[in-house]
This record gives structure tokens, sequence and C-alpha cells, in this order.
């Protein structure tokens, strides 16, 4: 299982395109309203040698057994995926309801907002499926409604937090967004 992850990580890294970052709502300035009436403003693209840094005052969260970091900045899924391994983690798989509620809730806690933002989850063409890209097992969906458009399967990778409906939908890998990492705890249960 492991060979595998391995193999489809390193396939993923070569297969899509390196993007930059780009505004998420189409603004110039780098910065998204922190919600509808306010004029305060976050940046969304905070980098540190050219990889986004992570928001809010906690490196990662510890959930279960695993641990999960928040980053704001737009990026595509190949590249978000790049950057949580170099975290020793992948972008975030999701097993159980309560799981994808804490999730939500340390992005809320770090933008106080339900922004948009990728998680580990991708299409496979050749078995017509959705896959969690660090091997698990895709055992719970959280579909927004009329989700997953298939599209001819152009749209293969999976976000989170999609319109008011708070789901998940499947966008062009492309896309610019934020995104969610995790990793297992260390043998001190320590993040």
């Amino acid at each position: 299982m492991a060979v595998w992850s391995l193999c489809l990580s390193f396939f993923l890294l070569f297969a899509l395109d390196a993007a930059g970052a780009t505004p998420l709502n189409g603004t110039s300035n780098g910065t998204t309203p922190l919600n509808g009436t306010s004029n305060e403003t976050i940046d969304l693209y905070t980098k540190i040698d050219g990889k986004c840094a992570p928001t809010g005052g906690c490196l990662w969260s510890a959930y279960d057994c695993r641990c999960f970091r928040f980053f704001s900045c737009g990026t595509s899924w190949i590249d978000a995926e790049k950057q949580c391994l170099d975290y020793n983690g992948h972008l975030a798989s999701v097993h159980t309801n309560a799981e994808y509620t804490f999730i939500q809730n340390l992005i809320k806690s770090q933008t106080r907002a339900s922004t948009e933002a990728w998680i580990g989850g991708y299409g496979s063409v050749s078995e017509r499926s959705w896959l969690w890209n660090d091997g698990s097992k895709m055992n719970l969906e959280i579909w927004a409604p009329g989700q997953p458009e298939h599209k001819l399967w152009k749209e293969n990778c999976i976000g989170m937090n999609y319109d008011c409906s708070e789901k998940w939908n499947n966008y062009k890998c492309d896309r610019k967004m934020g995104f969610v990492c995790s990793r297992m705890r260390n043998l001190n249960g320590e993040c």
C-alpha cells in the first residue's frame, strides 16, 4: 500500500502542471474579505521560501491519531500535495462526519469563514471512482447536492466547503485555493 501511495504521489507530481498563486476571488491585491460586510481582509499569499505559510498561531491541530494544518494561500491540488509531502503528510483524507466538522472548524477558526480548501480526494479515470491520495479507503463521501459533476472526468480533485452547503465539490485540479494537510502523530502523541 505504501509503494502504491508513493507511486501515485510521484505520478501526480509530474502529471499536473505546476501553478503559481493567483487571487481566489479575482481581486488584484491578493486579499479576500473575511465576510461580505467587512472591509477587513486576510492575505491569501503568505509564502515562505516559495511555500504557503500556515495560517493561525498553532502549527498543527490534533484529532484522533492525526494532525491537521490549514494553509490559506491559493495553489493547485498537486502543488498543495507537494507541500503536504514536505511536512511528511498528504492532503487530508476524511473518514467520519466528526472529522470533517473538526477540519471545517479548524479553517473557520483561522479565516472566520467557510473557506474552500483542497482535501486529498481525487477521481481515478481508469477506475471511475473516487480515491484518497494517502491510500486509505474512501468510506465516506460528503458531496454537495448535484455533485460530483463528472464532466467527462475533467474535474478530478476534491475541495471542501463548496457553496452554502459547505460540502464537497469536484474541481479542475489546477484551480487555486487553500488546502488542509494531515499527518500521523509521532510516537509521543504529538503533532
